[in-house]
């Protein structure tokens, strides 16, 4: 106990307010906590343990306006994964995972560019995570 009065008065006599120590002094036994397994540290929800959600398109170009399909792997059974991407012209959804952490809708886009689809896992049990594929889109022949 001795040393660790000695740190402090070192520390204070250097300048630095007791609020300053106490800040250092937490952050110290966080650190240590964590280091020695006493705190867990957040870790994914993925399945098997150990993995991460991941998702990919098949095929990943696709000509605008013909489907094609999404598989995430790797998310826990029973949790939903939903498929999205920022641009208005996608036709996604949501699937429950099976038994074996694997979730596949069709989906398609509208509109003809390079696109991102993303897959996400809700939060709270089912940890939120999170994958992106690309899926390139080319034009299609004349619409009616």
């Amino acid at each position: 106990m001795s040393g660790v009065v000695t740190a402090y008065r070192a520390l204070y006599s250097a300048g630095m307010t007791t609020t300053t120590i106490r800040t250092l002094s937490l952050s110290a036994l966080v650190v240590g906590a964590l280091g020695a397994g006493l705190i867990a540290a957040p870790v994914a929800n993925a399945y098997p343990p150990g993995t991460f959600l991941d998702v990919a398109a098949s095929p990943s170009t696709v000509k605008q306006g013909h489907y094609f399909y999404l598989v995430a792997t790797d998310a826990k059974p029973g949790c939903y994964v939903t498929f999205t991407s920022t641009s208005r012209y996608f036709h996604g959804g949501k699937k429950k995972a099976d038994s074996n952490g694997r979730a596949a809708i069709r989906a398609s886009f509208d509109k003809y560019g390079s696109f991102t689809v993303r897959a996400a896992t809700t939060s709270g049990r089912c940890g939120g995570e999170s994958d992106t594929t690309p899926v390139t889109v080319t034009k299609s022949g004349r619409h009616r």
